[in-house]
């Protein structure tokens, strides 16, 4: 190398076999001519070697982050919009080093802790890039406005990509896990046309014209204008799960089904939306449906012996004829579909087939959605489809018209609406809120007749459902059929339910309802099923106590925690002779107000009955005790001991219509000073009459005044006055005088209390009579007309100071009048005896505590306000 010194400045050279070793190394060197010196270069191919070693290092680095990466564009997590936040800590293992754990040095973001929070480069900025630079630890951003970026210049080694992305464009890519709170491709609201349809009558899914958007687009899908709904089969569904889905990619927008799988079919959001999915012919939706939904799990809230009832020709609703009938359905299209009958109107001058049921849900702005399957006679010709909200009063009514959904044939059609329940304060208020629905279709005078094939209803709860095919062919239990138009009565042989508008309680405290205690006519009763319900708070809310009772015969045992404040009694026979052909019908009664007192209340009450001899000591000291347990200061007020009962007398007696029973008092002293026999046969309360009482309410020349006997008794006024009179009434008169004569003698005692204690509690009963042949005999005869004369007096007088207590229906009608018994026979073996009642009118100590019970009920809760 020395032996070659003449070369031109700059020459380089390759050397190799120099006699100096150390110079024989793979590189270039340089001639220095002003120093006449060969100068050995920068080692190329030993830094090309470094290079890649380096570039084989950071290619097999591991990095992990400690969390998530997240994208907040829209301010979600409250640190402001386009905002990404990335873990602090950080793990890197690079071959050949020492694995670290790094945390980078920026600050920790207040909304994620734990992460570092960078801005998105917005405008001008095209993309963006963020990464960890290992010289000083920091996570740090660069974008690009234009076509480069402007990247760090640092040693590979040093950097370490997290994530790129280009800006507003919701597309993000990171070798590591990535969260974006707000993708640019999910959609907002998806808003349906109507409801999703489940008809599990005919197994089809009717899905509507929809829309819906993400951030870049609006989508929407539009049924043809023939229809209302694109109909699909569940029939593979029975053994496979359909996902129903709308693929709304611009070159396709259809409505679709898949085939069937074992678990529904996830949709990518970027091109459709999932609407639902069935499986075993049920079918399922997050959106908004209507139908079955799931096995066993749909709530059906027009069960049979809800709602209006039908019977056989001519058809009857609450005791009038509803002028509908039933006919064999005769269009092809419609028996295809399998409908076999249909509702036809008598006289659609007076009454428009109409199906209807009780109203589920009356609350205004409630969603609901119907559908009717209407025959027409002639041609496209089917009226006006409506359905008609009702109230009790049976003339308030709110109609909302249906749309044509979809045309059968000429003459058949599917009409349905899906609205909201009208408000019914705008409507007559004083008549209260809608209570039941009437689905049909309206025909004017002289129009072709047009028939109800069938129906559906859905009031947003669950799935209540009426399936198309509760009309067969064969007449059966369950069918309802209504029209409030007609006025006529006919006769009803089902026994009325004789109960009252109130059911006395006390908290703590059960009671007992006995069965054959609240009809008017006693039967064995076989073939007809009676329902206490009571919900507690409301029938209509999901997470209510379902209180409800149905028996045969017996008694219900009613415990106050579990009532509602609305209760009602319900008859439902299984075949009913004035229907015929076995067609099933149920009685309700009017709406019984259930009276709850608290089980601990104070105050002073001084509580007087007035009675024939079951109105006994024992019955008024067991009120008493009733009262006193509560925390209250009870007198128990009378003459007569602690009441004023007079064995053998009537009420004919207390207003001096019978003479001969009762004497009236001549002198209270000497009154007051007799002894209990003595006074159980005197008459305190009628003076005699002037001319100016009036002419109505004077017997033999006496008048029944409440302020005369007050006045010569010298007695507190009671707070609380209870007459129990007509047992002997019935016993001594036939059926219909002893109902006049109770009726006359509450309609002048009531009066003359309330005359004379202003602000006084005054309650009427009667008791009940033991189950046998005599005492049937008598109430079947008697007792049904004395219980309406009380209720009818009540409902008349309508003072909310004056009720009727239904002790009768209280009162256990065997082991209450176990007292007087005759034994006819002992089984040697078992001991049991064979006994027949030997007294049908006077309770045991038993049967007086449970009248005492609701006595004291009706006191603590008048008192108490409740």
């Amino acid at each position: 190398m020395d032996a070659d010194l003449t070369q031109p400045d700059g020459q380089p050279a390759l050397l190799w076999s120099d006699p100096t070793p150390a110079n024989n190394f793979p590189t270039v060197w340089i001639w220095n001519d002003a120093g006449n010196v060969w100068v050995a270069g920068t080692d190329r191919i030993q830094s090309l070697k470094d290079l890649v070693d380096l570039m084989h290092l950071v290619m097999r680095r591991v990095v992990v982050l400690g969390g998530e990466i997240i994208i907040d564009r829209l301010n979600v997590l409250g640190g402001g919009a386009q905002q990404i936040y990335i873990p602090r800590g950080i793990f890197i293992d690079t071959p050949g080093n020492t694995a670290s754990n790094i945390t980078a040095a920026n600050a920790d973001s207040t909304e994620v802790p734990g992460s570092a929070k960078l801005a998105v480069p917005l405008s001008p900025s095209l993309r963006g890039f963020a990464y960890l630079d290992l010289t000083d630890n920091t996570i740090k951003m660069a974008a690009a406005t234009g076509g480069d970026f402007t990247l760090p210049t640092t040693n590979v080694d040093k950097i370490v990509p997290l994530l790129t992305f280009p800006n507003n464009a919701g597309s993000w890519w990171s070798p590591y896990k990535l969260r974006e709170l707000n993708p640019g491709a999910a959609l907002g609201p998806f808003m349906l046309a109507s409801p999703i349809v489940h008809s599990r009558a005919d197994n089809k899914v009717l899905i509507p014209s929809a829309s819906t958007r993400n951030e870049g687009a609006v989508f929407s899908h539009t049924v043809a204008s023939s229809q209302r709904y694109e109909e699909f089969s569940l029939t593979s569904s029975g053994t496979a799960c359909i996902t129903y889905w709308w693929d709304f990619r611009t070159a396709v927008n259809q409505y679709k089904a898949t085939a069937g799988g074992a678990a529904p079919f996830t949709v990518d959001p970027t091109i459709g939306i999932r609407l639902g999915w069935s499986w075993g012919n049920e079918f399922f939706s997050e959106w908004p449906h209507v139908g079955r939904m799931g096995v066993a799990a749909g709530k059906n809230d027009f069960a049979y012996g809800f709602g209006d009832r039908l019977a056989m020709a001519p058809f009857v609703w609450e005791n009038r004829p509803s002028r509908l009938e039933m006919v064999n359905v005769a269009d092809s299209a419609l028996i295809a579909a399998g409908f076999t009958r249909a509702i036809r109107s008598i006289d659609w001058n007076l009454a428009w087939p109409y199906v209807g049921d009780k109203l589920p849900d009356g609350r205004a702005g409630k969603p609901f959605f119907a559908r009717i399957w209407l025959e027409a006679t002639v041609d496209s010709t089917f009226g006006a489809p409506t359905i008609r909200f009702g109230k009790a009063n049976g003339t308030t009514f709110q109609s909302i018209p249906l749309v044509l959904e979809k045309t059968i044939s000429a003459r058949a059609a599917i009409y349905s609406v899906a609205s909201a329940v009208p408000d019914w304060q705008a409507n007559n208020p004083a008549a209260g809120e809608y209570t039941y629905v009437l689905l049909g279709t309206g025909l004017s005078a002289g129009a072709t007749e047009v028939r109800v094939a069938g129906v559906q209803f859905a009031f947003g709860q669950g799935a209540q459902w009426v399936e198309r095919n509760d009309f067969p062919t064969t007449p059966a239990n369950g069918i309802r059929i209504s029209n409030l138009e007609a006025a006529a009565t006919v006769s009803d042989p089902v026994p009325s339910i004789l109960y009252g508008d109130d059911l006395w309680l006390i908290l703590g405290r059960k009671q007992s309802l006995h069965i054959d205690n609240i009809f008017e006519k006693r039967t064995e009763r076989k073939g007809v099923l009676t329902t206490l319900i009571a919900p507690n708070p409301n029938v209509a809310d999901l997470a209510a106590k379902p209180y409800e009772q149905t028996k045969e015969a017996g008694s219900f045992v009613i415990d106050p925690v579990e009532m509602g404040a609305v209760a009602n009694i319900w008859s439902h026979r299984y075949s009913d002779a004035a229907g015929g052909a076995g067609l099933g019908r149920s009685y309700r009664s009017a709406n019984i107000t259930v009276h709850k007192a608290a089980a601990s209340g104070t105050g002073t009450v001084r509580v007087q009955g007035i009675g024939d001899s079951i109105m006994s000591q024992t019955i008024s000291s067991y009120v008493q005790s009733v009262l006193q347990a509560r925390g209250m200061t009870v007198t128990m007020s009378g003459t007569i001991g602690l009441n004023e009962g007079r064995p053998g007398s009537t009420i004919t007696d207390h207003i001096r219509a019978r003479t001969g029973y009762l004497t009236p008092v001549a002198s209270f002293a000497t009154y007051l000073a007799s002894d209990n026999a003595t006074k159980m046969l005197a008459d305190p309360w009628t003076r005699a009459a002037t001319g100016s009482d009036p002419a109505g309410s004077v017997y033999n020349g006496r008048i029944f005044d409440y302020a005369y006997y007050l006045a010569g008794t010298g007695i507190t006024a009671p707070t609380h006055v209870w007459i129990c009179l007509g047992t002997n009434d019935i016993g001594s008169y036939d059926p219909a005088t002893a109902a006049d004569w109770i009726d006359k003698g509450i309609s002048i005692m009531v009066p003359s209390i309330l005359a004379a204690v202003p602000g006084v509690k005054v309650a009427i009963a009667l008791p009940t009579l033991p189950r046998m042949a005599a005492a049937d005999s008598r109430w079947n005869d008697s007792y049904g007309l004395a219980i309406r004369k009380l209720l009818k007096y009540k409902r008349t007088l309508a003072n909310p100071n004056v009720k009727v207590l239904p002790i009768w229906a209280h009162i256990n009608q065997v082991t209450a009048f176990a007292g007087s018994e005759v034994v006819v026979s002992t089984d040697a073996d078992t001991g049991m005896q064979t006994l027949d009642n030997g007294d049908m009118l006077h309770p045991t100590p038993a049967g007086l505590h449970q009248y005492a019970e609701v006595v004291a009920a009706w006191v603590a809760n008048t008192f108490d306000g409740t």
